[in-house]
């Protein structure tokens, strides 16, 4: 998993612990995908809480390889967490634009004409200060 979603999970934790109710579809897409094995799933839905199950889930995404945000993203749309899902791309697409611009400030050094257009276009195209 890429550092961006990596830490748009951390951020959103305490988010996704109190707004995932049942994990059982999200590890079905998954186990479907072939990103996870039986044993995973099984190990998980045995934890003995939802908050437990969750936790766990979270605490496991980052290491499903390359595609498991976006996985992960897709599974909460098609259950029941669809308002979840567009809070992660939200805040996914926020802080890749954030990104966008600091790799684009004139504090980096090496700053061209085209990369003050660039860096002025995203701040005024997303209302970054």
């Amino acid at each position: 998993m890429e550092p961006g979603a990596r830490s748009v999970l951390l951020k959103s934790r305490i988010f996704l612990l109190d707004n995932i109710h049942d994990v059982h579809d999200i590890l079905n897409h998954f186990l479907a995908g072939s990103n996870i094995t039986m044993r995973t799933r099984e190990d998980i839905l045995d934890c003995p809480t939802r908050t437990h199950r969750v936790e766990e889930l979270l605490d496991r995404l980052p290491t499903w390889g390359p595609t498991a945000f976006q996985v992960f993203l897709k599974a909460l749309a098609e259950s029941e967490h669809s308002h979840v899902a567009e809070k992660l791309q939200s805040d996914y697409q926020h802080n890749t634009v954030v990104k966008q611009v600091d790799d684009a400030s004139p504090a980096r050094g090496n700053f061209e004409m085209q990369d003050l257009c660039m860096y002025k276009q995203l701040i005024n195209t997303n209302h970054i200060t």
